[in-house]
């Protein structure tokens, strides 16, 4: 056996043996049990050493209101940063604000209710959003705004030409938005990212959001979230244990 070939299997012995260890003592309950958990992009499943951490943390601690400010309060309100610095600090995204929510969609909720639609406005959909994204459809319509869909190729693609036909309608310089997913949540299909571009490019009015994308690289947060034209643009972040949160670019607040 050649050197490259031995060193490549032992390589291969020490990763399965990293991940065997690791799934015996974080997620041994589904061996018990005789299951296999694969919805990870609904919602991770939290380690053994997370209940471990946390229980310690409450049975040891006094948490209060984090809007007030006495001990107890203060100790929770420094918690609830941490954690939003962690989100921030994985994502490379610290000229954004991180607010939690219940979940994605609740997050996408709030997107429809503040986002400035008006009678000039469209919303252009992909075919294949998730249904959270779809419902703020309802939310241009009730401000007599317009929305319309892109469609797909056969094998669930992109339909390029009919989306670059639909970006470079005319249209008034008004609060638009554009929303697809970087992931299909229907066919696991990866989009192309170039569509961020190439939407600034057509149809400067365009805002863009991304769903189900968490690359921890800092060219995504620059890239993927825009800087928007006098209006609130907030993207989502699906993270551990079904939490979500919104992140809104700083300097867009600000102006």
């Amino acid at each position: 056996m050649s050197v490259l070939l031995r060193n490549k299997s032992i390589s291969t012995i020490n990763h399965d043996r990293y991940f065997n260890q690791l799934f015996d003592k974080e997620f041994g309950r589904l061996e018990e049990r005789g299951q296999i958990y694969l919805d990870y992009t609904g919602g991770g499943i939290y380690g053994s050493s997370q209940l471990k951490e946390h229980f310690k943390l409450l049975s040891d601690s006094v948490l209060g209101n984090p809007h007030s400010s006495n001990p107890t309060s203060s100790f929770s309100t420094a918690l609830v940063e941490e954690a939003r610095e962690a989100v921030l600090d994985y994502f490379n995204a610290h000229d954004y604000y991180c607010i939690f929510t219940q979940n994605a969609s609740n997050a996408i909720k709030i997107i429809g209710e503040c986002y400035p639609f008006s009678q000039e406005s469209k919303l252009l959909l992909l075919a294949d959003n998730h249904n959270s994204i779809n419902g703020i459809r309802s939310y241009c319509a009730s401000r007599n705004g317009t929305y319309q869909y892109a469609g797909l190729t056969p094998d669930l693609r992109i339909d390029q030409a009919h989306l670059k036909n639909l970006l470079s309608l005319p249209s008034e310089r008004a609060n638009s938005l554009f929303a697809f997913p970087a992931q299909s949540n229907a066919s696991g299909v990866q989009h192309n990212l170039t569509w961020v571009q190439i939407a600034q490019q057509k149809a400067g009015m365009f805002y863009l959001m991304l769903r189900h994308s968490y690359p921890r690289l800092s060219w995504i947060c620059q890239w993927c979230v825009l800087n928007l034209w006098h209006s609130l643009f907030t993207r989502c972040l699906d993270i551990l244990l079904g939490l979500a949160a919104c992140s809104s670019r700083k300097l867009t607040l600000i102006n």
